[in-house]
């Protein structure tokens, strides 16, 4: 939920507790959920705001309740010129919420910009919601150099929420000396023992794969959740250590959801479908990912008559939940009934199918020849197939229905030119009529005169006469480049060996 009131800082260990408690609060909860609750929520805390005697102006309430509902960065704009022309930007709540505003629209730039402008950018509050719209849009070297600055440069105090989104940004980047920093801080700060940051280290852990720390700090935790539980129980699943992770789940106190569809999928991944099935069949609820997880693994293991059963027997089926069982066919060798589940699909149902649907239905319309129940989508990617492999012939028979279906997808033209170009010159003219009618352009195309010799490179395009040999050296060069880091390493290394060396024959 958002807060309108401006808290009061206090020092010490119990002003940091207030301030985390509401911190946490104020992200734990997205705004645009429950537009009703925010009403009631607004209207509570300016009454808290009158009775501590803190007033809001109509300019600021209007600002908070316009940043509640925004929804584009057009509208963004316009409240900062609001914010602007008002002189609210001094309000550090309003500016908070107008930051994570700016990470949720993706104007994080707009958001840094502001804050890295600000004269007093040592409010808690304000510099997690930068650090967090940072995470949020994935920048999280950009994140985690915010932080170290503002650790040096200002007189930022982190709370919990801090360093549980850095926690969670180390272990999206895999940043292990990040990690451990982070650890060390809080260590040396105090929140050692705080049950959401101790989490956030479990889990951060696990996803590093050192899974002796993760138990070390797990086994340190005073407190446990649900979800301190299922982080520790999860790198275990992740590694394959199916026996540990079971016998942890079995000492989880309150098992959940989340915990039993964990032990299922790991169960799963490794082939062992007995030990699913027992566990989803002594699932208290099961929801749609426990089904799909059961449904996947049965298709992987060859069963398919069973994942059929539970396939039928879903309560509520999702995209998810098609796909899998479409692709399950397709996988063994089952493409009459992979098409007949596919028309069921898109008669019976809400559901427009994506590109895992395309994927998982191509190889069963490929085989029987049943172009006629393709859409554009799959059509394109028939075409792009045959490309790949050459063939002209079978590309040529769905031409016109994809163009007829897909007018706008140039890539289409631009394939089929490149083929025809391998086989039949004429043909091309054609193709460059059927793009000029139709409206395509061409798509990345490229040139390059050698030896006052032009060459013409398009994307997609393997028609080069000397194809083979640019490819042989492409696919070199990762190689080469791999050969020339090590060379460097090795160099480097010999360098720190002769500086070691030299500093002992200079030591008395």
């Amino acid at each position: 939920m958002d807060w309108v009131w401006e808290s009061k800082r206090t020092t010490g260990p119990s002003g940091l507790q207030n301030q985390n408690a509401v911190s946490h609060h104020l992200f734990a909860e997205p705004l645009d959920s429950k537009p009703k609750k925010q009403k009631q929520e607004f209207g509570s805390m300016l009454e808290q705001k009158h009775q501590q005697g803190i007033l809001w102006s109509p300019k600021e309430r209007e600002c908070l309740f316009l940043l509640q509902r925004c929804r584009t960065r057009k509208t963004l704009l316009q409240i900062h010129a609001l914010i602007l022309r008002n002189a609210i930007d001094a309000n550090v709540n309003i500016l908070t919420k107008f930051i994570t505003t700016c990470g949720q629209l993706s104007s994080i730039s707009h958001a840094r910009h502001l804050f890295d402008n600000r004269s007093n950018r040592d409010d808690t509050f304000l510099c997690n919601s930068m650090i967090r719209s940072h995470v949020v849009m994935r920048q999280l070297a950009s994140a985690f150099t915010l932080y170290k600055d503002l650790r040096r440069e200002t007189c930022f105090e982190p709370d919990n929420f801090t360093f549980t989104v850095l926690a969670k940004c180390c272990a999206l980047r895999m940043a292990v000396w990040e990690g451990l920093e982070i650890h060390s801080h809080v260590v040396k700060i105090g929140f050692c023992f705080n049950m959401y940051v101790s989490t956030a280290l479990v889990d951060m852990y696990a996803k590093f794969g050192n899974l002796g720390l993760s138990r070390r700090v797990f086994n340190d935790m005073t407190d446990r959740s649900l979800v301190s539980w299922t982080a520790l129980i999860g790198g275990y699943v992740r590694r394959g250590d199916m026996g540990n992770a079971w016998f942890l789940f079995k000492l989880m106190p309150g098992r959940d959801s989340a915990a039993f569809n964990l032990l299922i999928d790991g169960y799963v991944k490794v082939g062992d479908m007995g030990c699913a099935r027992n566990l989803f069949d002594e699932m208290p609820e099961r929801n749609v990912i426990s089904w799909t997880s059961m449904i996947y693994g049965y298709c992987n293991n060859g069963d398919v008559l069973s994942a059929r059963v539970l396939f039928d027997a879903m309560p509520e089926k999702n995209l998810v939940s098609w796909n899998a069982m479409i692709g399950g066919y397709c996988q063994n060798k089952q493409p009459h009934e992979a098409l007949k589940l596919f028309r069921e699909l898109q008669s019976s149902t809400v559901f427009e199918p994506n590109e895992v649907t395309v994927v998982s239905i191509l190889p069963a319309i490929a085989t029987l020849g049943a172009l006629e129940l393709a859409n554009g989508k799959i059509l394109s990617s028939y075409i792009f197939a045959c490309g790949f492999s050459n063939d002209v012939n079978r590309a040529q028979r769905v031409l016109n229905q994809a163009v007829n279906m897909e007018p706008g997808n140039d890539g289409i033209y631009v394939l089929m030119r490149n083929l025809y170009a391998m086989e039949w010159w004429k043909a091309v003219k054609e193709i460059k009529g059927l793009m000029r009618r139709s409206g395509a352009k061409e798509v990345g195309s490229s040139a390059i005169e050698v030896d006052s010799r032009v060459s013409e490179f398009i994307y997609g395009g393997i028609a080069h006469p000397e194809w083979d040999v640019i490819e042989s050296v492409i696919g070199g060069i990762p190689d080469a480049m791999a050969e020339e880091e090590k060379r460097r390493a090795k160099i480097a290394r010999m360098r720190e060996l002769h500086i070691i060396e030299y500093g002992f024959l200079c030591s008395p």
